[in-house]
């Protein structure tokens, strides 16, 4: 049986499983809606700049994206991801606030502002509003 794409699986996923009601009502339309989904099954730097890429496209079609990871799994692969965002300017990750283990990560966009993202993660140290069949920007 071929595996369901993954951004279909998530668009799916929002639609019928009550959680994040922010990603839920950008994924009533479908995958080809108000929100562009792109999949990155493996990530290097090179790949980063492809999802800058696909973000600033968003940008100036001015939609919502969704940038899903399928192959992050674990906490350990998500640390792995941050640092490969983090190695590229237009990426940045911090603590949300002082004493605090949330992060915040932020994406630069072409113009120069900062604009928070969204995560979404299969990972139990997610609130679980935020509980998800991949991880997702």
């Amino acid at each position: 049986m071929a595996q369901d794409h993954p951004a279909r699986v998530l668009a799916h996923f929002f639609k019928r499983v009550p959680g994040c009601v922010f990603a839920s009502s950008f994924s009533d339309e479908g995958v080809d809606g108000r929100i562009t989904f792109a999949s990155f099954p493996n990530v290097d730097a090179a790949t980063v700049t492809d999802i800058n890429g696909q973000l600033d496209a968003c940008g100036r079609r001015e939609r919502a994206a969704c940038i899903v990871f399928p192959s992050v799994a674990s906490g350990e692969d998500l640390v792995r991801l941050l640092e490969l965002l983090s190695a590229n300017s237009r990426w940045r990750c911090r603590v949300w606030e002082p004493g605090s283990t949330r992060l915040c990560v932020d994406w630069r966009t072409q113009s120069g502002s900062w604009s928070q993202t969204l995560g979404l993660a299969p990972l139990f140290s997610m609130p679980a509003t935020r509980r998800t069949p991949y991880l997702a920007i």
